[in-house]
């Protein structure tokens, strides 16, 4: 059980559907969904180009309250550098089961070693942030989630459908399955910067990695949209709703790296857990 805060945690419930708050279609900025050919990207990874002073995270002082300025980021102007983006988390292959269990501090240190040799990383906070809510900063992952439940997005955080079930449910860069599990990542230098302007109490020694976004469930005491964030310590066990998707600067990734890349991938998507895939 996730705890209340930094301790106590809340129990699954039917999920809640919240009303978008997309910009009005006048202010948006038309996306252009970048396949890997030609982008410096590897294969089933999204090209997203650098942006400047792009405003992300909560702008309503009600929901800011709600969740608590702990747990949610408020908006905030970023530059943000051009990355590689898996379009689906971890296995990060269409088809493939999600894991059915989560990631511990350990567990995201050992994952991010195995990754390093095929020229990928964690993704960062931000890099998540913008792939999922775009320059139009949307509180969820696409207009589906102001649909009925069930219809064009994942309702289910803990016995989630295969990836890639769900193709309207994707962000405006066509990166799909945020909103169903909370994400691992390494706390960049500013997004860290943003939260030590509006946190009240000390971001954990979490040994800069941070859990970003919501899940499929609105029990969480963290934001249950694009814009939660929350830490665990090192002590702590792991959970199945916090999972992981990779990132890889362009041109990152020899011809050697991708083949070999490929394969470890194939092993991932038939491995139903992270413990038993971090075993072998």
């Amino acid at each position: 059980m996730k705890r209340f805060l930094l301790l106590v945690g809340c129990v699954a419930c039917q999920p809640a559907v919240e009303p978008s708050v997309d910009a009005p279609a006048d202010e948006q900025l038309t996306q252009v969904r970048v396949d890997a050919a030609g982008s410096g990207c590897p294969q089933d990874f999204v090209a997203i180009a650098a942006a400047s002073a792009v405003t992300l995270g909560e702008h309503d002082a009600a929901r800011m309250e709600r969740f608590g300025p702990n747990d949610t980021i408020g908006a905030t102007p970023f530059d943000v550098s051009g990355y590689c983006i898996a379009r689906w988390p971890a296995p990060g292959v269409k088809g493939a089961n999600w894991p059915t269990d989560g990631l511990s501090f350990a567990g995201v240190a050992r994952v991010e070693s195995e990754i390093a040799r095929f020229g990928l990383r964690l993704c960062t906070v931000t890099e998540l942030l913008y792939a999922s809510a775009g320059r139009e900063n949307r509180r969820f992952p696409s207009e589906a989630h102001s649909a009925p439940a069930g219809t064009l997005c994942e309702t289910d955080d803990q016995s989630p459908r295969p990836l890639g079930s769900f193709p309207e449910c994707a962000s405006s860069f066509g990166v799909e399955g945020f909103g169903v599990r909370s994400t691992w990542a390494r706390l960049d230098a500013p997004m860290a910067k943003a939260l030590s302007t509006q946190r009240e109490a000390l971001t954990p020694d979490a040994g800069g990695l941070a859990i970003a976004g919501g899940t499929a469930r609105a029990d969480t005491y963290y934001a249950p949209d694009n814009y939660g964030i929350h830490f665990h310590g090192e002590d702590e066990a792991a959970y199945a709703d916090d999972s992981v998707r990779f990132c890889a600067d362009p041109g990152a990734l020899s011809a050697k790296e991708e083949q070999a890349l490929s394969a470890w991938l194939g092993v991932f998507s038939a491995t139903p857990t992270f413990a038993a895939m971090l075993a072998e």
